[in-house]
């Protein structure tokens, strides 16, 4: 199973996520999200689609800084 869609917001402890700095679609497989640096202390990852298959599930996240 695969995110559908998806959106990645980075933030502060405290804060709001505010815009996403990524949105985008899954696919079979690996999902290689990129987006631009930003700055803060959390990552969220939001599920935006919708499938009638089994839920999607986070196996692994790496975070690589330029």
């Amino acid at each position: 199973s695969y995110p559908r869609s998806y959106a990645i917001h980075v933030y502060d402890k405290g804060g709001e996520p505010g815009n996403p700095v990524a949105i985008g679609e899954g696919s079979a497989g690996v999902t290689k999200i990129e987006f631009t640096p930003a700055t803060g202390q959390l990552v969220r990852v939001v599920q935006t689609g919708t499938s009638e298959e089994t839920g999607w599930v986070i196996h692994e996240t790496r975070i690589i800084p330029e």
